[in-house]
């Protein structure tokens, strides 16, 4: 009797597991997407951007993406511009996790992807740089030139993965010959995903060697904020933290972190708009997120038609107010180039036109 019932109790597992695993890529099938075409992960996390990769048209990247990535990074009419779908895993639970590559400047972002038994995408988060050498910089004023490496891989947990990433410094007295290492920092992220799919970064370890600068960790930990899964709303709270320490807000505008700040400010508001303007509502004086708001123009995210609309979200009342007196002297414009205009002159606010275009005069490390 106890053989027949332990019999019956297999068979009903290997029929869920079937199911399971027949069920879990089938969604790729349905976008037209062969399994033959990705790198089907093992026990490890060894994704190599050098390897045989599926480039996605805009249904695809807008379906396996799901929103984790902004809008202008899939609505493109050229799919070489697009993420590409480089690997993928079948976890126990019955859901996916997925690899997307976008390439950018020296190095590009890794999207890591959960979808649910069904395929429809559940969470995801971003590692920027999964891949880089940004060679030949210079910061800080000084005449010596710096180079940066980084790489990452991991490997699959019971519950989820880990995701082991090395960033190593190099520097030169002369321009790209001679590098010589400086430092190394080693982080391990560890992932759970729930049956649903939802992720949840359970902690990160770090370890240094060799003499890595304060600013050097500050940078680093100010990227970390994309790999937090999207689902997770305390990065908003965190964030702000982070804004109101002394170190931070002493970063001076040339400074290269600057620019990672306000990379990430405007990348938390993109994903959180309605949470983000609510929690400005909330938090009037406790809070450094907005003068980085005010600054962050010129991304392609924030500009004064979006937040004008985000706010119009909100809809009428207090909140809505208070969000329009103090977005009111955001995003500054610039002089309508078909008007001419003679020293001594007085510009109306009628003959504004536009957002003027800032950029932020920083180092290209593949951001």
């Amino acid at each position: 009797m106890k053989k027949s019932i332990l019999l019956v109790i297999a068979v009903i597992c290997l029929t869920a597991c079937g199911k399971s695993g027949s069920t879990g890529l089938a969604f790729l099938d349905e976008l037209g997407i062969s399994k033959d075409s990705v790198q089907i992960l093992g026990d490890t996390i060894n994704v190599s951007t050098d390897s045989i990769m599926y480039h996605l048209n805009n249904d695809q990247a807008a379906r396996l993406l799901g929103g984790i990535a902004p809008e202008w990074a899939v609505d493109s009419v050229e799919v070489t511009d697009l993420a590409s779908l480089v690997a993928i895993k079948e976890l126990a639970t019955g859901c996916t996790l997925a690899f997307l590559w976008q390439e950018s400047g020296d190095g590009g972002t890794m999207y890591i992807c959960t979808y649910d038994s069904d395929g429809k995408y559940a969470d995801g988060m971003e590692f920027v740089n999964w891949k880089m050498l940004n060679q030949g910089f210079m910061e800080d004023n000084s005449s010596a030139y710096f180079s940066e490496k980084e790489e990452c891989g991991g490997r699959f947990t019971e519950d989820g993965f880990t995701i082991h990433r090395t960033l190593s410094g190099m520097k030169s007295d002369t321009e790209m010959t001679d590098f010589q290492p400086q430092w190394t920092i080693d982080k391990t992220y560890t992932y759970a995903v729930a049956s649903d799919g939802k992720l949840q970064l359970k902690g990160v370890e770090l370890k240094k060697q060799g003499n890595v600068s304060d600013k050097v960790l500050l940078r680093d930990e100010i990227r970390d904020f994309a790999k937090m899964p999207a689902s997770d709303g305390s990065i908003i709270e965190k964030l702000n933290t982070l804004t109101m320490r002394k170190d931070v807000q002493g970063i001076e505008e040339e400074d290269r972190s600057y620019g990672e700040l306000l990379w990430t400010v405007n990348s938390v508001y993109d994903r959180y708009p309605s949470q983000v303007l609510k929690w400005l509502c909330q938090h009037k004086d406790s809070n450094g997120l907005a003068p980085l708001m005010k600054k962050a123009d010129g991304f392609g995210v924030l500009s004064r038609e979006r937040i004008d609309a985000d706010i119009e979200k909100i809809g009428g009342g207090d909140d809505a107010n208070y969000l329009k007196e103090l977005t009111k002297d955001w995003f500054p414009q610039k002089i309508d180039t078909n008007t001419e205009y003679e020293e001594g002159d007085v510009v109306e606010e009628g003959d504004m036109a536009g957002m003027a275009e800032v950029e932020y005069e920083g180092e290209n490390d593949g951001m």
